[in-house]
């Protein structure tokens, strides 16, 4: 399994307390029932994680978990 992905889904559930059963790769944040500054904080962790700016934009409420990971993944690693 793609490593951004299980690492967004580890993030989601630990630290969000996101229901497991909830998250798929087709889920988007807004039905996992992120609100605005979750979203900021997520952007934030995932910016640590891949060390480099995220667009904000890209981790809107209607982004999937997959579109997520695929944009995070894409981006180069500077850490």
């Amino acid at each position: 399994m793609d490593p951004v992905y299980e690492f967004l889904v580890r993030t989601l559930t630990e630290k969000f307390e996101v229901a497991p059963e909830t998250v798929s790769a087709a889920a988007t944040l807004g039905e996992l029932d992120l609100d605005s500054l979750e979203i900021v904080e997520l952007t934030d962790i995932l910016q640590e994680y891949c060390g480099t700016p995220l667009e904000e934009d890209e981790l809107r409420e209607n982004s999937t978990l997959s579109d997520l990971a695929h944009y995070v993944g894409s981006k180069p690693q500077t850490v």
